[in-house]
């Protein structure tokens, strides 16, 4: 029978030492195939790990010898250590042929963890599956419950396991309503040729709708006298006026596109309580220009930006029953009681006053199709929070700053820091700037001939002519001249 044996030091031993730093263990006991008798020497000052877990091999095999962690990664280990004998065809002595089998150990060891991982996912999504397949009502249409498969497929398309059976759920109820609709559409227009039986049922449901709404149902007469009292005391309720969030705003610009030059840009990171803040300072710098914000959220876990409007009848209104703001670029012209107001170019939205909460669900069918409720088109004005905006571009006819949000959560920078960076940015004139270092550095490389010393009480006319040629070199200026005119003239 083939036997091997682990030693402290790397030298060839018998196969069938006793010794207690030599222990042996046949092929059989310890799971390896069988071959020819070879010497496996590993040394424990320098791989201690493989050494110990070989030493475990000998006595228990593969086995697990506990159920925490420390005992199934001790497991894992002692099954590299066996691939390894199975990929080893001789004997190993060298430190070369130690590193080898090592090598094999840790290599089938990790390939157990990555196994091992994935059959925890998969039962783990098993789990998932059997759990949110229940919550979908399949049953209702007689359907087939969905597969594995196409229901993970419809995960990863969604984002996570609710909206699936939120999604499905969906798909379920329209297909209901579909049938409810066809089984009517054939009892009631049967005897229509099979083209004109939709239309005969939207003419029908269009009619129904119509009268339903001609008068008020389900309610008491205490609730119609209310709502006639509140009728009566507000006549102009649903007159709009028209919408004045760009003339209240205390910050707005004139919206302005000027050609885009990376030359004059000036990029800056600030915190994400601070963007807000940003957009006002900047906006409070011109008059005519471009203003860009990026919004980004969760939109799984945060809410979407609220929207508002300012009516000049009503003054500021909440919009009830809005889409979510999706996470893009908008062009702001205002900010207005920390509210932005989106350029009129991104469209304007067509809203209606809401009856009081107390009357809308009786009553706001009756007001509609009696013609009271008026409509008038507003900007989008949305209350967003600082730390939605993740990017600000802001660009003027000779300047363009762009400050993104700032990932950081310590050391952050102060606001008034990023508000005074940004008015030196702001006061930096680089027109200017180039115009003063070229005439510093035309004056720099200038050389000037030595000129004599100015003679006192010589010849006057060499002296004005000195004087002259020292005012022209801007050695003395006007006044010195003058002024030294005059005393040689004395």
């Amino acid at each position: 029978m083939a036997s091997v044996a682990a030693t402290s030091q790397p030298l060839p031993i018998s196969p069938m030492s006793s010794s207690k730093t030599s222990p042996t263990c046949s092929a059989e006991s310890a799971g390896a195939s069988k071959r020819p008798e070879r010497v496996i020497s590993l040394d424990p000052a320098v791989h201690p790990q493989i050494y110990h877990a070989w030493l475990k091999y000998c006595k228990v095999g593969t086995e697990m010898t506990g159920t925490n962690t420390r005992a199934l990664n001790s497991s894992r280990l002692r099954r590299g250590i066996k691939h390894a004998l199975e990929q080893t065809s001789g004997d190993v002595r060298t430190l070369e042929e130690q590193q080898a089998f090592v090598n094999k150990t840790w290599g089938r060891y990790r390939g157990i963890q990555r196994e091992d991982y994935a059959e925890e996912q998969r039962l783990l999504t098993l789990h998932k599956y059997k759990r949110h397949l229940s919550q979908i009502n399949y049953a209702d249409i007689g359907e087939e419950p969905a597969s594995l498969e196409k229901l993970s497929a419809i995960v990863a398309r969604k984002g996570s396991w609710w909206q699936a059976v939120a999604s499905e759920n969906n798909r379920i109820a329209a297909e209901k309503r579909r049938r409810k609709e066809r089984d009517l559409i054939n009892s009631k227009f049967g005897h229509l040729p099979e083209s004109e039986r939709l239309a005969a049922y939207n003419r029908f449901k269009a009619e129904n709708e119509r009268l339903s709404s001609m008068t008020v149902k389900e309610a008491s007469d205490g609730h119609k006298r209310e709502f006639l009292k509140w009728l009566k005391d507000n006549p102009d309720f649903f007159k709009l006026g028209k919408c004045d969030a760009y003339e209240k705003a205390p910050l707005k610009i004139i919206h302005t596109r000027f050609p885009v030059s990376n030359d004059k840009m000036t990029t800056m990171t600030a915190n994400a309580s601070h963007m807000l803040t940003i957009v006002k300072h900047l906006m409070s710098k011109a008059t005519h220009g471009t203003m860009k914000i990026r919004i980004s959220y969760d939109a799984d876990t945060e809410f979407s930006p609220r929207q508002i409007c300012y009516s000049s009848a009503h003054g500021c209104l909440n919009i009830h029953n809005t889409q979510r703001l999706p996470a893009i670029t908008y062009a702001i012209d205002a900010v207005i009681d920390d509210n932005v107001v989106i350029s009129s170019s991104e469209g304007l939205q067509e809203i209606s006053k809401r009856l009081p909460v107390q009357f809308h669900d009786k009553f706001h069918a009756y007001v509609k199709v009696h013609g009271l409720i008026e409509w008038a088109n507003f900007r989008k004005v949305y209350s967003v929070k600082p730390e939605f905006i993740s990017s600000i571009t802001f660009q003027t006819a000779d300047k363009r700053f762009v400050v993104n949000k700032s990932l950081r959560t310590h050391n952050i920078r102060p606001i008034a820091a990023v508000l005074n960076s940004i008015d030196e940015k702001w006061s930096f004139n680089k027109a200017r700037h180039d115009v003063i270092a070229n005439l510093e550095r035309d004056l720099s490389s200038k050389k000037r001939s030595p000129r004599p010393p100015l003679k006192v009480g010589g010849d006057i006319v060499a002296q004005l002519t000195q004087l002259k040629i020292m005012k022209t070199d801007g050695d003395i200026s006007k006044e010195e001249f003058l002024a030294a005119k005059a005393t040689l003239f004395k």
